[in-house]
């Protein structure tokens, strides 16, 4: 639905590369987080007791004790990026740029935080950040085009209105494998990328797509309809389950629910009927 939305279809590379750029960093901070937290617990000792022995403070420290105490920290500033500038940009343009830093005095427990902020950020290379980002989105990306029935005109020309075909033909360069240069300056090929398309297909038929795109998609996979028993699971299985979620929210009102096996059973049968007898659009 990119097309509709006044977006340009490059934008799902925009999006691909700034997940991975996200998930990496994740993965960083999740493997780094025990180092950081004592990088920070020595940056904070050392802002309270100099270049002395800090054996003392350790065991109050740990315990909290020091936790309302007032500590100077050196913080590096962060200047705001000028409006309008795109924030890649900005960080290219301050690269090279000597680091200015201020002295802010806060508590201890908000010392400790933010030494871990700062030292994860030393962790966190740009550069090298960058490049494995781009070979995960280029060697490992998947995208899901979902709905893409939408863009399709029935042949008969029965349904009028959006123009889907244009869509269709900005998606083609995309699925057929192109290179195309993000507002950051990375240019990211989409040669190996994993495009799925998905959708009902209950007005249109995949043939109604134009032929390249269809050339380009060539697996097809029909889905069945769920039944009773996918309904129970899907209600059952999942960790936060709509029945989970529902008893979760009318327990913040004080209110107990308690659903017994006998209505989840119900509630699928239910839901099994109405994808039957009225319109089949899934797990609804």
């Amino acid at each position: 639905q990119v097309g509709y939305h006044r977006r340009d279809v490059d934008s799902i590379c925009e999006d691909l590369y700034k997940a991975a750029v996200t998930l990496l960093k994740n993965k960083i901070r999740e493997q780094n987080k025990e180092k950081v937290r004592k990088k920070a617990r020595e940056v904070v000792l050392k802002a309270l007791c100099g270049e002395g022995n800090s054996s003392d403070f350790e065991e109050f420290l740990d315990s909290g004790a020091l936790a309302d105490q007032e500590v100077v920290l050196e913080v590096p500033k962060k200047p705001a990026p000028a409006q309008g500038q795109q924030m890649e940009e900005f960080v290219r343009h301050l690269q090279g740029v000597q680091k200015q830093s201020t002295q802010q005095r806060m508590t201890v427990s908000e010392a400790l935080k933010v030494s871990e902020e700062i030292e994860m950020e030393k962790l966190l290379d740009d550069e090298k950040v960058a490049q494995e980002a781009l070979r995960c989105c280029e060697q490992y990306g998947i995208v899901v085009l979902d709905e893409v029935d939408k863009i399709c005109q029935p042949s008969d020309g029965s349904r009028k209105g959006v123009s889907g075909e244009g869509v269709q033909q900005d998606l083609l360069p995309l699925v057929e494998g192109t290179t195309v240069t993000l507002k950051s300056g990375v240019s990211v090929k989409t040669d190996h990328i994993l495009f799925i398309a998905s959708g009902a297909f209950q007005l249109v038929k995949p043939s109604d797509m134009i032929a390249e795109l269809q050339g380009r998609l060539p697996l097809r996979v029909n889905l069945q309809a769920l039944t009773r028993e996918d309904f129970y699971r899907i209600l059952t299985e999942p960790h936060a389950n709509l029945i989970y979620q529902n008893k979760e929210l009318l327990r913040t009102e004080d209110v107990t629910l308690d659903v017994q096996d006998e209505a989840v059973q119900e509630i699928a049968e239910v839901a099994f009927q109405a994808n039957a007898t009225v319109q089949n659009i899934g797990a609804r």
